[in-house]
């Protein structure tokens, strides 16, 4: 019991942390930096870090979505087990995999 507890916190606590990330992007605080960069000529989007920063990004949503789409399918195997034991195992480890990969690749974002 109490390692799940510590499972449990730990998920939560690096949830936690990229909460903020995902607060100033839904509020345009980034769009609205760039566009005061922008209006004071220290517009930095020609650089050709900015290109493989967004190529990274767009990379990290994809296996983001890979990985919500595995969980997704990782459970459509646990429920059509039918109680066979080796499904349901191999459905559990798939889940488990998955949500060790989006903590990496949400970690990797922020």
């Amino acid at each position: 019991m109490n390692f799940n507890l510590k499972k449990i916190s730990l998920l939560i606590f690096f949830w936690l942390i990229a909460l903020p990330v995902w607060g100033a992007d839904s509020v345009g605080i980034l769009t609205n930096l760039e566009n005061a960069a922008k209006g004071t000529g220290l517009d930095s989007n020609k650089e050709f870090a900015f290109f493989i920063g967004k190529i990274i990004i767009a990379i990290l949503g994809f296996l983001g979505l890979l990985l919500v789409v595995l969980i997704i399918y990782a459970g459509f195997l646990w429920m059509t087990a039918q109680g066979d034991a080796k499904k349901v195992e191999k459905a559990k480890d798939m889940i488990k995999q998955a949500i060790i990969g989006l903590i990496i690749v949400f970690a990797a974002y922020a």
